[in-house]
């Protein structure tokens, strides 16, 4: 499945998502890419002891997938990307997710 990870993220209003710097100061718009890259290399409570097999598999997604453009993604790295993003982000962003990851 071809996947667009350049695809500009989207307030609730449609109007291209801010993208902030560690002081609060916008540079650019959040795209797709940077929600997920987030989502897979983040550590999440509830996985305390996740195998570094998961961990590496994470790695290696998100290797792919930060060079932005189209990417073709199997079924199963698509179920994966979903599961952190679902993880990580409200219903603004898990939503949109989801629609473009479908």
């Amino acid at each position: 499945m071809k996947i667009d990870f350049s695809t500009e993220m989207k307030t609730i209003e449609g109007k291209p998502l801010p993208k902030a710097d560690s002081q609060g100061k916008v540079e650019g718009v959040v795209k797709l890419k940077d929600v997920c890259v987030r989502s897979l290399l983040a550590v999440y409570a509830n996985e305390p002891n996740l195998p570094v097999e998961k961990k590496v598999g994470r790695f290696t997604l998100a290797q792919k997938v930060v060079n932005e453009g189209e990417i073709d993604l199997t079924p199963e790295e698509v179920v994966m990307i979903k599961h952190v993003v679902g993880k990580n982000y409200g219903a603004l962003i898990v939503g949109q997710t989801y629609a473009l990851l479908k």
